[in-house]
């Protein structure tokens, strides 16, 4: 393990509430690791005490077996081995890109220096920008020598914080990719905070999703997608409907007023027990004669999806339904529809609290 925190808690002079309480989780060797949830969460606390800016009230940080921070125990920043990339990227304007890069650097041997540095310049793919200053360079090509300066002191872990959040749509997709493939090549493990959900999905080996300074939870961008265990998961990444059902008398399916579904996963509850059930929008399959039926009350077309806003002919059901469809599928305005619901879309989930 690169990194470990336990059971950190921060409380901010005359806060009312912790910026974090009691959060634990660890960084693998080579792996990238997210940091998600809405502004105010905690996310960018945890990434700086990871790196030393903050002193947490309680629990410890540990660095490749190291501790680094505790009730008694305080390591600086300089001394950690950390890399970081500020959203703003920080690069000095009367610098060139190579000197940027070079300016961390504590080797002595010039030459050794230099070499380093046309290394990380490779890397990046800067090589035909290395004597130009940041005011000449593009938005991505900046973060890419705020990158290589991260990394040309050879890290032990990058942090990264909302890298993409002032590069435009296109540029950002783009710059995702060559980040990570960037980190991928290095090696470096790297810790991202983002309130982006698309882009924890897309760039993470682990996703941490935080609310209210709590982590709620922690796995793979599948398992956070598929199977979310919080309300707050269900909506926050990716959208999703919210049911109500009782666990059928062997514990083998949901009952619920949209249905009977196949479930075999108990979560500890017993059967007849009140359940709370998550369906991701992905998870109905348009067919005819499919037993979920409705009319369509709205239609947002998306590019790749269409959003379609359900409301079902069963009376006894009282919310509306979400379901995503391919586009090649041309629906109108009132139209009448039917689904069926795909295997493994369903989840269950803990007691809905409010957002923030």
């Amino acid at each position: 393990m690169i990194v470990e925190l336990n059971n950190i808690t921060k409380i901010y002079t005359d806060a009312e509430v912790p910026a974090v309480k009691d959060v634990s989780f660890g960084v693998q060797d080579g792996e990238i690791l997210t940091l998600l949830g809405p502004s105010g969460c905690g996310k960018t606390t945890l990434l700086r005490v990871i790196a030393g800016l903050e002193r947490p009230d309680s629990g410890e940080v540990i660095m490749q077996g190291k501790r680094m921070a505790s009730n008694n125990c305080w390591v600086p920043p300089e001394d950690r081995g950390v890399g970081m990339v500020f959203q703003d990227y920080a690069l000095f304007p009367h610098l060139s890109v190579r000197d940027n890069i070079s300016f961390g650097l504590k080797n002595k041997n010039k030459a050794k220096n230099a070499e380093k540095v046309q290394e990380m310049i490779e890397l990046v793919g800067l090589e035909n920008h290395a004597d130009k200053n940041p005011a000449d360079l593009s938005g991505g090509q900046q973060q890419r020598v705020a990158l290589a300066r991260a990394l040309v002191t050879d890290p032990i872990l990058v942090l990264l914080d909302e890298p993409f959040s002032n590069l435009d749509m296109n540029l950002r997709e783009k710059m995702r990719r060559e980040v990570v493939r960037i980190l991928r090549k290095s090696e470096t493990p790297a810790v991202f905070v983002t309130h982006d959900q698309e882009e924890a999905l897309s760039i993470s080996d682990k996703i941490v999703v935080m609310n209210n300074g709590q982590l709620e939870q922690k796995g793979t961008p599948r398992e956070i997608y598929e199977s979310p265990i919080a309300c707050f998961v269900a909506t926050f990444v990716g959208q999703s409907n919210i049911l109500h059902g009782v666990l059928g008398p062997k514990g083998e399916n949901i009952e619920t007023d949209l249905g009977t579904f196949t479930y075999n996963y108990q979560h500890n509850k017993q059967p007849g027990e009140d359940v709370i059930i998550s369906i991701r929008p992905d998870g109905f399959e348009l067919v005819e004669d499919g037993p979920i039926q409705g009319t369509i009350k709205e239609i947002a077309y998306k590019g790749g999806v269409v959003d379609l806003i359900i409301e079902l002919t069963n009376k006894e059901f009282y919310q509306d339904l979400l379901v995503h469809i391919h586009p090649k599928y041309r629906v109108e305005v009132g139209d009448k529809v039917s689904f069926k619901l795909l295997p493994h879309f369903l989840t269950m989930i803990g007691e809905c609290k409010p957002a923030i």
